[in-house]
């Protein structure tokens, strides 16, 4: 006797091999016609003031001292189809009415996803930093020339302004020379912040900062 299949694993299988387009417009369509279908999404997706509390004010500036306002997310509206009544809208939209802020967002700090509702002071763990070599480290490596590895060394060393070089071109420069030793030393590579690995866990602790677009 053959094996009852799964209807939810039949349509799983069917939204996976679905174009994203076609399975958004399937979801609207869904959403439409069933209300219920609808509020269940909402709930999954959406959050409420009350639910995050303070974590729906928490952004993060696109641009270093530029002022902005606090992001306030929008649920998007689905589109009523003509024969939808007016009433039946407004029902739909007050239903809805709660539903401000999206569950998950991308944090400006660590640049993953998370669940504002469930923000807090310590799930957000980042580096606040920048990856660099400290040059006490660098080891030549077997069968490397010595004169390449006091090359490689000297030119990271090398800073501050020379000739008609510009202290940003300098910077810059000194930047690729950088990127260049950790290249082939990697051993050298440390958080700038707080001289652990570059794996490492970050060493700054807060609450997620959702990002602005």
């Amino acid at each position: 006797m053959a094996s009852e299949v799964d209807p939810l694993d039949v349509v799983l299988g069917v939204f996976k091999s679905m174009k994203q387009s076609s399975l958004l417009t399937l979801l609207a369509s869904v959403c439409r016609e069933d209300e219920r279908t609808l509020e269940l999404i909402a709930k999954q997706l959406m959050a409420t003031s009350n639910d995050v509390g303070e974590a729906a004010s928490i952004t993060i500036k696109s641009e270093p001292g530029e002022s902005k306002k606090d992001v306030k997310l929008e649920p998007a509206e689905s589109k009523v189809d003509d024969q939808d009544d007016a009433k039946g809208a407004g029902r739909r939209k007050r239903k809805r009415a709660d539903y401000d802020i999206l569950c998950y967002q991308t944090c400006g700090g660590c640049e993953k996803q998370f669940d504002v509702t469930k923000n807090n002071n310590t799930a957000c763990t980042f580096h606040s930093g920048i990856v660099r070599p400290i040059l006490t480290l660098a080891v030549k490596k077997t069968g490397e020339n010595q004169d390449d590895f006091n090359t490689l060394i000297k030119k990271t060393r090398a800073f501050g302004t020379s000739g008609h070089n510009s202290l940003e071109a300098n910077m810059l420069k000194r930047h690729k020379a950088e990127a260049d030793l950790i290249k082939e030393h990697p051993e050298v590579a440390r958080w700038d912040c707080c001289y652990r690995f570059p794996s490492s866990t970050g060493c700054k602790m807060q609450r997620h900062m959702v990002k602005e677009l």
